[in-house]
């Protein structure tokens, strides 16, 4: 394909052989591909490592026959992520301490390397909604991802580009080479999601508690078990906060709902709705793990200066219509 483009690319966790790794994955107009980050040497240019690539034309989402060979996710207890959290929390403050202090820059750069380090570990263990790809003549590679919302976006968009591509091909290991080559100049996504790659040219986010009230939401065609969830972005990147009832055999679901979200320097929140789907024949492992459709998504930005106000801000995110009322 002579006009291939890059559409989308982000750093995923990829999960290889019961190890979780991260990877910068690239969708192009055709073509799918994994890579690696090369550990950077001082004054070379950042270089990528292609672990796999998938032609479009070949990529499923469902892999049949392996159903019952899936690997497991290994979950890190909550305790654990916590501890990371309290940690990196406790980290911030030195910091934040020593630049109060004008102490040496040498005692900065020493806490940043370990924020950098403890945000990289949260972000590699928190995971684990799988996001399963499958190449048709090939096997199948596991991603894992905190957020449904992405999850969701990647599969759309993947669905999108797939309308276009029917034919297969493979590419030579020099054009191969030359395509991961060019990662590095396509990538939009330069920095991984953490924290301490936003502090200085952005605004840090919020911190402390959000309250939301989930009222209701309209727009659905036909009688349906519906529910809600939210979703915030922490310590750099996406994670499911809440989740409402199941609001059953309506059309007009009213949940109202009240949730307390911990922010950790959020800027946005998203709302999911679902059609939960209690089909009992048979599911294999990876439609149970979808078995929910998403009827609709949006989000919004999570403003200061509205959320500091004591009343409750009303707001309407046009997906299928959800009506969120919160404060801070």
């Amino acid at each position: 394909m002579i006009h291939r483009q890059l559409v989308k690319d982000s750093f995923l966790v990829e999960l290889v052989e019961g190890a979780r790794k991260l990877r910068h994955v690239f969708l192009f107009t055709d073509l799918f591909l994994c890579a690696k980050m090369k550990k950077q040497i001082a004054g070379k240019n950042q270089q990528y490592d292609c672990k796999w690539y998938i032609p479009l034309a070949d990529l499923s989402f469902q892999n049949l026959d392996e159903s019952d060979n899936t690997p497991n996710i290994p979950l890190v207890p909550d305790e654990e992520l916590d501890a990371m959290k309290i940690k990196i929390s406790q980290i911030k403050n030195e910091i934040q301490r020593e630049k109060r202090a004008n102490k040496g820059s040498k005692v900065i750069e020493r806490l940043k390397k370990k924020l950098s380090e403890q945000e990289s570990l949260l972000l590699l263990m928190s995971p684990n909604m799988a996001f399963r790809v499958h190449n048709r003549h090939g096997k199948s590679y596991v991603f894992l991802i905190s957020s449904d919302y992405e999850r969701a976006e990647w599969r759309e968009i993947i669905r999108e580009q797939q309308k276009k591509c029917f034919k297969s091909f493979s590419l030579t290991s020099v054009e191969l080479q030359m395509l991961t080559n060019s990662c590095v100049k396509l990538q939009t996504v330069h920095n991984i999601p953490l924290t301490i790659n936003k502090e200085d040219d952005e605004s840090p986010g919020l911190y402390g508690f959000l309250n939301v009230i989930v009222h209701s939401a309209t727009g659905f065609k036909q009688i349906s078990n519906l529910y809600c969830t939210l979703e915030v972005d922490s310590f750099g990147y996406f994670v499911n906060k809440a989740k409402t009832r199941v609001y059953r055999d309506t059309m007009e679901p009213n949940w109202n709902e009240e949730f307390e979200i911990e922010l950790e320097g959020s800027q946005t929140l998203r709302i999911l709705c679902y059609e939960k789907c209690y089909n009992k024949t048979k599911l294999t492992k990876e439609d149970a793990e979808i078995t929910d459709k998403i009827m609709g998504k949006g989000q919004i930005q999570l403003e200061p200066q509205a959320l500091q106000d004591k009343d409750w801000q009303r707001t309407v995110i046009a997906m299928n219509v959800v009506c969120c009322c919160f404060k801070l």
